[in-house]
């Protein structure tokens, strides 16, 4: 009996995926819309991403504000649709993350889960918050000393997400259950850490083992070698990992 409940349980988690579909609309730019992605590459929902341009965004965000989408003019913003065709709108990419993990069963099991998972989420922002100020500071490609800097606070705080990894047995941070946290731990390692320092997790063995796990997850795979992945971390308006500044170590990939 339990095993048939387990299978039809599996199968509504399934085809409430199946026939979810969203809109997700940002720069095009990994930026805070990556978790997201990759998110919604995992989940197998049928995603359309409109993807704005210095030259769109200004009409893009009017519209946006005045329809009431953009709810504080910014994006990443989410339209999402379940099963039934009921809509749901928000923007602020944490709060994306949040509702899609509540709405696909990605936020634990229990509260002691959803507080692993809130504390690790805030550890990424943090290290994201770091990163952004580095990225975009037009001092740094005249100025290596600033990507030395930001890569000693890097590698002085990726150890804190070996520690919490520690907590639980199993690939994921709540043991063996994928979590939102897992995708945004992987994208921030994958963009803001691994392309300034490509040997940052050695030592780190439970990190890179996560690091591996979700990589090859079919979805978030299919996704990062797909045309859809950017190339570069950063927009023209960054001045690190874009198509005008390019990390040397990172040239042999394009």
């Amino acid at each position: 009996m339990k095993t048939a409940a387990l299978m039809i349980l599996m199968a509504m988690v399934s085809g409430a995926e199946a026939g979810a579909k969203a809109k997700l609309t940002y720069f095009d730019v990994r930026g805070l819309a990556q978790s997201a992605r990759l998110l919604l590459s995992h989940l197998k929902i049928d995603t359309e991403e409109v993807r704005h341009t210095k030259d769109t965004w200004a009409d893009a965000k009017k519209a946006g504000v005045e329809s009431g989408l953009f709810s504080f003019g910014q994006i990443p913003a989410l339209e999402y649709w379940d099963a039934n065709g009921v809509k749901t709108e928000m923007v602020q990419s944490t709060a994306i993350m949040q509702f899609l993990g509540r709405e696909h069963n990605m936020y634990g099991k229990s509260q002691a889960d959803a507080v692993l998972i809130d504390v690790l989420i805030g550890g990424v922002g943090d290290l994201r918050k770091k990163y952004g100020a580095f990225a975009y500071n037009k001092e740094v490609p005249t100025k290596p000393e600033l990507i030395e800097e930001y890569i000693t606070f890097a590698t002085n705080w990726i150890p804190n997400f070996e520690k919490l990894l520690a907590k639980r047995e199993g690939t994921y941070l709540c043991g063996d259950d994928l979590s939102i946290a897992d995708i945004m731990l992987f994208d921030v390692i994958d963009t803001c850490v691994l392309r300034v320092k490509p040997t940052a997790l050695e030592g780190l063995p439970k990190l890179q083992a996560h690091f591996d796990a979700v990589r090859e997850l079919p979805g978030i795979l299919s996704y990062i070698t797909s045309d859809k992945n950017h190339k570069h971390a950063n927009g023209a308006s960054a001045f690190w990992d874009t198509p005008t500044n390019i990390p040397s170590h990172l040239r042999d990939e394009l």
